[in-house]
């Protein structure tokens, strides 16, 4: 039986987590960052009667405002990824949009090719850190692009008791991480516990091939996996994610 390790809030792992289960692997999730959910209502009021186009959201952590704001259920919402959208439809939005492959760069193709009112406003809710801006990239296209701040995430300090305590006895045949900033975070705490020699037998598979290209920068200067991949280019999660 496989092990995997994902390094996510188990909240967002779930769906992932029984998908791997049932290709018979043995799962263990290790969040790194608590997230800290953040509603402002005045964010929304001076927005909302505005002639809003579309809402755009990049992680389910800002689902949670979208109900708060009490938005029209016909809204046009774009998201970042089929799951994304899957919990958008079960809230009851009924006009929600996904690119093929999950991530904002084919997200803002999306976006530009569906014929939006460049004069009207595109709501992109969003977390503190992001790896790609996706605001200005719509601004320097000619839309009218404002930003609510829904979440922050706090990076924790050490690894999980939990997992203090098997990795020594457990090897994991890969380990699945989504962000860069996940990445850069897990390297720290794995060098900070002096436990680099016990990840080198798993399989790292990232989100993206730009955090495939970090990852290979930080295995150098550590240690090396057995392999370094994206998840498109794993058989079994991109069977789940298309």
């Amino acid at each position: 039986m496989k092990k995997i390790l994902i390094i996510r809030q188990a909240q967002q792992s779930q769906a992932l987590s029984q998908f791997l289960e049932q290709q018979k692997c043995q799962i263990f999730v290790e969040p790194l960052f608590v997230v800290k959910k953040i509603f402002k209502e005045n964010d929304w009021l001076q927005y909302r009667h505005k002639n809003i186009s579309a809402i755009v959201i990049t992680s389910q952590n800002a689902l949670d405002s979208l109900k708060k704001f009490n938005c029209d259920i016909n809204i046009k919402i774009f998201a970042v990824g089929k799951k994304t959208a899957m919990k958008l439809m079960e809230a009851g939005f009924v006009n929600v949009f996904f690119p093929k492959q999950s991530c904002v760069a084919e997200l803002l193709k999306l976006i530009k090719k569906s014929n939006l009112d460049k004069m009207s406003l595109i709501l992109y809710l969003r977390g503190d850190n992001i790896s790609f801006d996706l605001q200005n990239s719509l601004q320097k296209s000619g839309y009218n692009c404002a930003e609510i701040l829904t979440y922050k995430t706090i990076a924790k300090n050490n690894f999980s008791i939990e997992l203090l305590k098997n990795i020594k006895n457990t090897e994991y045949d890969s380990i699945l991480i989504f962000s860069q900033k996940t990445l850069e975070l897990f390297f720290l705490l794995a060098k900070n516990h002096n436990l680099l020699e016990y990840f080198a037998k798993s399989s790292l598979i990232v989100f993206s091939q730009k955090i495939v290209i970090r990852a290979e920068e930080l295995a150098k200067e550590n240690f090396k996996f057995k392999k370094i991949e994206k998840f498109s280019d794993n058989i079994i999660l991109k069977n789940f994610y298309e």
